[in-house]
């Protein structure tokens, strides 16, 4: 009994995790420290103009935090330092678990038996990639890459907060790999 509830437990604990992994790279040799303000540039996905206006506003807030404004008009542009490209991307996945039920087959006797059970799990999967790419060379210095498993959100609050967690977990690499080594 002690065994069984020990694992729902452990298997309810699982289940609740986050299954969120953020990654990132960057230029080492690029001088970070002169970054002040930004512009997003593109969105590859103008179809979904609800989410990518969601997360050019998450990007916004994690980025004022971090000390970097947004270049508001054209003729700021000439002040920008560095460009923002995102993009959105969801694949059909599957996961297919075999585990193993219990079985017993008779109260008179002491003998178990053990059933193999396949589950076939389908699910979406989204990827969120930010890069930041220097003005002056046009070239890559920061990307970061989201991948979750999308759960069914009903309102526009649960997808606006969704986001921002995803953002300020992504960004969060931003900050503790680049932003520190100033």
């Amino acid at each position: 009994m002690i065994k069984k509830v020990l694992l729902i437990t452990v298997l309810l604990f699982l289940t609740a995790c986050s299954s969120l992994k953020v990654q990132s790279d960057y230029d080492p040799k690029f001088n970070f420290s002169s970054l002040k303000s930004y512009e997003i540039i593109y969105r590859e996905d103008k179809n979904n103009s609800l989410v990518n206006n969601r997360i050019e506003h998450a990007i916004f807030q994690e980025l004022a935090q971090k000390g970097f404004h947004k270049v508001k008009s054209k003729q700021d542009s000439k002040n920008t330092d560095f460009y923002i490209i995102f993009h959105t991307q969801v694949s059909s996945k599957t996961d297919i678990f075999t585990d193993y039920s219990y079985m017993h087959v008779s109260p008179y006797t002491v003998s178990a038996h053990y059933i193999p059970t396949t589950r076939v799990y389908n699910y979406d999967e989204g990827k969120l990639v930010v890069d930041f790419v220097d003005v002056k060379t046009n070239e890559l210095i920061w990307q970061g890459i989201a991948t979750d498993r999308l759960n069914s959100l009903d309102t526009p609050k649960e997808k606006t907060e969704y986001i921002n967690k995803v953002l300020k977990e992504l960004l969060k690499t931003f900050d503790e790999r680049v932003i520190q080594k100033k």
